[in-house]
This record gives C-alpha cells, structure tokens and sequence, in this order.
C-alpha cells in the first residue's frame, strides 16, 4: 500500500487535535499535586527540549 500525502487541512486538524490534547493535559496536571511531579519527573527526562515540545512529545 502506497503512502497517501496529508492535506493541507488534515495536517492543520491533526496539529489542533495534539494542541487541544496538550492543553487538556496541562489542565490536568495543575489540579493534582502527584501530577505535577509525574510532568516534572518525565521533563527532566528531555531537558534539552523545550516545555511546549515536551509537552508535544509527552501526548504522543
């Protein structure tokens, strides 16, 4: 099966969808003390990366 190229507008929908995950995500983490220290445990795993591309690569 041949690899199908993404649209302009599939591409911009699917970089909302991570957005909106990643958003859902902060929120989450700011009620709950635990939380916290799960995202600061997993950034110091990826201290070279910026917060909003840890953040990416945490919601993948």
């Amino acid at each position: 099966m041949a690899y199908k190229r993404k649209t302009k507008e599939e591409l911009k929908q699917e970089a909302n969808d991570v957005m909106g995950k990643m958003n859902e995500a902060i929120k989450g983490y700011s009620i709950d003390k635990n939380k916290v220290k799960e995202l600061l445990d997993f950034m110091s795993t990826f201290h070279k990366y910026s917060a909003n591309n840890q953040l990416l690569i945490q919601t993948q």
